[in-house]
């Protein structure tokens, strides 16, 4: 059974009672057989504080890339 996959790199902020977070959100999901929606496989999140967090975030896509195909 052929399966489908769509990667994203989402900008997200959550509201807190003290502050608001901004974070990227890499999530995997993927569109099997007779599926009609996209079920998420995979999502992790990296904090924006963290100077890194974008090429962080661009290399566990780039992990779950080769590993989903």
């Amino acid at each position: 059974m052929k399966r489908e996959y769509k990667y994203m790199i989402l900008n997200r902020s959550l509201k807190t009672k003290l502050d608001v977070n901004h974070y990227y959100r890499v999530e995997i999901s993927s569109l099997s057989g007779l599926d009609t929606k996209y079920r998420v496989v995979a999502t992790k999140s990296f904090n924006k504080n963290n100077p890194t967090a974008l090429i962080d975030a661009c290399n566990w896509l780039k992990e779950m890339t080769n590993t989903y195909g």
